[in-house]
This record gives structure tokens, C-alpha cells and sequence, in this order.
């Protein structure tokens, strides 16, 4: 929770630089013409302020070009997990083997390849169907939530014990500590 947190503070700050340049700089609103406005648009440049410039714009640049080979990394992650879960006989989701983790991730570096290359509409109609997506689900999600706190209150027992014969569970706690170090 504390790295959400913490995330989310980063976030917050990144948004409020961004829109503090943005009023005193409006044009592009990159970070690389924010750095040229703010080292060199003065009557006398500091002295580190072609250097700083040439530091923000290739870190920003490099930033373009790793975050889609990690994203189609990731991805092709993904897709072994998901298949070798939905399909265990298949592939073994813990470990997908590397040659159907790089299929994935090429596959998915050519899908994004060609909706971009089909422009910006296409990108846009991508995009808005993965936040309906995204939003559909959440609204599920806060729906089951909603009827499983609605049926079960505060202090009540997770599972109706029927459910626990039916299945044949059962459960043996360890209440006391049996390690080597214990006895110390």
C-alpha cells in the first residue's frame, strides 16, 4: 500500500511540474522543449545549460524507445502465464519457456506497430476500447464487491460450511513454532 502511495505522490508531483511549465512555457509541452525554455530563454544562460538540455531530451528519448520493448516484454509474459494457467497440459504457466515468451512479445511489437502505423484514429479507437474495457471491469468488480459485503457482514465466516463438506477440505493450523531457532 505504502508503494501505491508513494506512486501516486510521484504522480501527482510529475503532473503538477508538467502543468506549472506548461503555463509559464505553453507550446510542444515536452520535457525537452520545457528544459530548452527554462536553461536558455534568459538574457544570461547558466552555464550547464546546454549540457542539461542534451541530458533531458536523451533520457526522455530513451525513455520512448524502452518503454514499448518492455511493455511487449511484459506482455509476452502475460500471454505464456495466461495460457499455460488456462492450459496447463500445454505449457507450464509458472515458466512458459523463452521461445513462447519471445513469440508473444514479437506479436505484440507488430499489433502495436500496425495500429500505429494505421494513425491516429485507429489508435484512438484502440485506446477507447481498452478503457471500456477497463471500465466494464472495474464496474463488475465493484458490483460483485458490493453484493459480497452486502450478503457477508463485518465478522461473518467467509464460506458457508456446506461449501467446505462439499468440497472436502480440511484444515490443520500449526499453533505453536517447531523451527530450530524457536528453542533459542
Amino acid at each position: 500500500m505504502g508503494g501505491v502511495f508513494g506512486a501516486l505522490l510521484l504522480c501527482l508531483a510529475t503532473a503538477v511540474c508538467y502543468a506549472e511549465m506548461a503555463k509559464l512555457y505553453p507550446g510542444t509541452g515536452s520535457s525537452y522543449y520545457f528544459a530548452e525554455q527554462s536553461f536558455l530563454n534568459h538574457d544570461k544562460a547558466w552555464k550547464y545549460a546546454r549540457i542539461s538540455k542534451f541530458i533531458v531530451g536523451w533520457a526522455s528519448h530513451l525513455y520512448y524507445w524502452i518503454y514499448p520493448g518492455v511493455m511487449v516484454g511484459v506482455m509476452g509474459i502475460f500471454t505464456g502465464y495466461i495460457v499455460g494457467t488456462l492450459y496447463p497440459n500445454f505449457m507450464s504457466a509458472s515458466n512458459p519457456g523463452i521461445f513462447f515468451m519471445m513469440a508473444g512479445a514479437i506479436f505484440y511489437a507488430f499489433a502495436i506497430a500496425y495500429i500505429a502505423h494505421r494513425g491516429v484514429n485507429s489508435s484512438t479507437a484502440v485506446n477507447l476500447a481498452i478503457n471500456g474495457i477497463q471500465v466494464f471491469a472495474l464496474l463488475v468488480f465493484a458490483v460483485l464487491a458490493l453484493q459480497y459485503r452486502a450478503s457477508h457482514p463485518a465478522g461473518s465466516v467467509r464460506l458457508p460450511v456446506r461449501f467446505h463438506q462439499r468440497r472436502g477440505y480440511t484444515y490443520e493450523f500449526q499453533t505453536t513454532r517447531s523451527s530450530p531457532t524457536a528453542s533459542r
